[in-house]
């Protein structure tokens, strides 16, 4: 299908699936259908931090607008606050999110930037708030796989009722 939410979801879905080349593929078909430019250069950056590819990461997001990204995922969005972060931006992007409305969107993209700078505590004490309400906690790569390798984990784990393999 042509509509840009298919492509944007299957580019997300393929870099869940840290089948990086394939999702590079899909993030070109999304910009193909009339994806925002925005997203689509986040989601190369993204894809090129996660295979190692750092000067192709700083060159994607150079090429960023200051427009506000178009994306229905949050996800995109948290790819950028990770990579920002990352970056040496925490105390900026932290700023920008206190303004986000959404409880749950601010949890995400909070743990998007403790996982680029590596704080644990941050991104465990941001589970453990969400658990405390009784909601749902979403699929992040990249937070998650920092945070897989840490004995609280488990925790995490057995709220959301996943499989041992996320372990």
């Amino acid at each position: 299908p042509s509509l840009v939410v298919f492509r944007e979801s299957a580019a997300e879905a393929r870099i869940h699936g840290r089948d990086f080349g394939t999702a590079l593929a899909k993030v070109e078909e999304f910009r193909a259908a009339g994806g925002d430019k925005n997203a689509y250069h986040v989601m190369r950056a993204y894809i090129y931090h996660r295979l190692g590819r750092q000067p192709e990461v700083i060159g994607e997001l150079d090429q960023m607008s200051s427009e506000p990204m178009a994306t229905l995922s949050y996800v995109i969005i948290g790819y950028h606050d990770y990579l920002r972060c990352k970056l040496g931006e925490r105390d900026r992007v932290e700023e920008e999110i206190k303004g986000v409305e959404s409880e749950p969107v601010r949890a995400l993209r909070n743990r998007y930037c403790a996982a680029g700078v590596g704080d644990l505590d941050a991104i465990f004490e941001s589970f453990q708030r969400t658990m405390d309400t009784g909601r749902n906690i979403y699929y992040a790569t990249g937070v998650y796989d920092e945070a897989s390798l840490d004995p609280r984990w488990r925790a995490v784990v057995d709220y959301m009722h996943w499989p041992t393999d996320h372990l």
